[in-house]
């Protein structure tokens, strides 16, 4: 998929938080996703974000480790499992 990266863990401010508590920086864990697929799948009806709130809900208290785990799980979900993580780069200016 062409696009610029897009973080795996969901930015919302709750979420993010959290995931600084747990020791993960967002940024560090993109995913490249063009933004079709980004609009349907993340933020649509599909709910990517949806699935990381309520997985906070549910396991407030996750290790880094599990935390990870389910990153790993929605990417299988999602068809991702292929695509590489790796740390935010910005997109080159024309």
């Amino acid at each position: 998929m062409s696009g610029s990266g897009q973080c795996s863990f969901s930015q919302s401010r709750v979420l993010r938080q959290w995931f600084e508590r747990k020791s993960i920086n967002i940024h560090d864990h993109t995913i490249k996703l063009d933004w079709a697929f980004h609009l349907q799948k993340v933020h649509g009806k599909c709910g990517w974000n949806k699935r990381w709130k309520q997985f906070m809900k549910e396991h407030r208290d996750a290790t880094r480790e599990e935390i990870f785990e389910f990153l790993e799980k929605l990417k299988g979900e999602y068809g991702l499992k292929d695509h590489p993580v790796g740390p935010y780069k910005r997109p080159k200016k024309p």
